[in-house]
């Protein structure tokens, strides 16, 4: 459901500049949708990928080890089940359960804007906010959304298939232009 850019929906008619009497605005582009938990645990994987491959490469080197050592596969095995088999259970079974106790994060569509001033969305009464961009610490991009983190472990996530090709080049450039960090990943 890609949507097309449009001018700054959050921006009223007193904001906009004046030249000669012709209005002007920017050009923002506008992500709209309702995230699913699927978009959630994709977001939640792009963020925690380097931690989990770091985790299950020692885990997996701690098995190894341990086998070649003791010649005895039980405790290898058992590592190689927790990798590869229960942690992504539990993982999941924690997002669920973050995901239905955070209805506010998914309930009901969602409507952002990106342009050169900042970040544009609707507080809880429907106001509109700005966050500028010297508030974000980094930005990441997956092959399933962009993140953009206002601290390490806090991020707004834009599911890219709210996002057509064309203004996803938009955002990533934007991105780049508007911070002294590139846009991080592509996998």
């Amino acid at each position: 459901m890609p949507t097309n850019s449009q001018i700054n929906p959050y921006e009223s008619p007193a904001a906009m500049q004046s030249d000669g009497g012709k209005s002007t605005s920017q050009r923002m582009i506008t992500v709209e949708g309702q995230p699913t938990f699927d978009d959630y645990r994709r977001a939640q994987r792009s963020h925690g990928r380097v931690r989990t491959v770091i985790v299950s490469g020692v885990l997996v080197a701690m098995a190894l080890f341990m086998w070649v050592v003791s010649q005895s596969i039980v405790f290898s095995s058992i590592v190689v089940l927790y990798v590869f088999v229960m942690r992504p259970l539990f993982v999941r079974y924690r997002l669920k359960r973050q995901w239905q106790q955070t209805p506010s994060v998914h309930q009901g569509q969602r409507t952002y804007g990106l342009d050169e001033a900042g970040f544009h969305s609707r507080d809880d009464e429907g106001r509109p906010t700005l966050l500028h961009w010297s508030r974000f610490l980094k930005f990441r991009e997956s092959k399933d959304t962009f993140l953009l983190y206002l601290a390490p472990n806090m991020y707004v996530f834009l599911p890219k298939r709210f996002i057509s090709l064309q203004d996803q080049d938009g955002i990533r450039s934007l991105l780049k232009t508007k911070h002294n960090r590139s846009v991080q990943g592509r996998n």
